[in-house]
């Protein structure tokens, strides 16, 4: 998997106090968890995350992003990523 990159057009977040939960759909590749996410800010800044459980319901898919504290569950909440594509490395 390594040096491979996925596409992940997300339909819909949510989260926990614990994680933050992103579904969607596999445009591209494959996923497994302990890859990233990487959302690009602006072209010199990105925020990344670690995949840490991936559930497959159908076509649909939904990555857990587990997160440290509540304030970064929030924090991945405000980035409004809903309808996004995401790359996956």
């Amino acid at each position: 998997m390594e040096g491979q990159i996925a596409e992940f057009k997300i339909r819909q977040t949510r989260k926990t106090e614990t994680a933050f939960m992103i579904q969607g759909e596999l445009i591209n590749g494959q996923m497994v968890e302990g890859m990233e996410i990487h959302v690009y800010l602006n072209q010199h800044l990105q925020v990344s995350g670690v995949i840490t459980e991936i559930i497959k319901v159908n076509e649909q898919y939904e990555m857990i992003i587990g997160c440290s504290d509540l304030d970064e569950v929030d924090f991945w909440d405000m980035l409004n990523l809903k309808d996004k594509v995401l790359e996956i490395k």
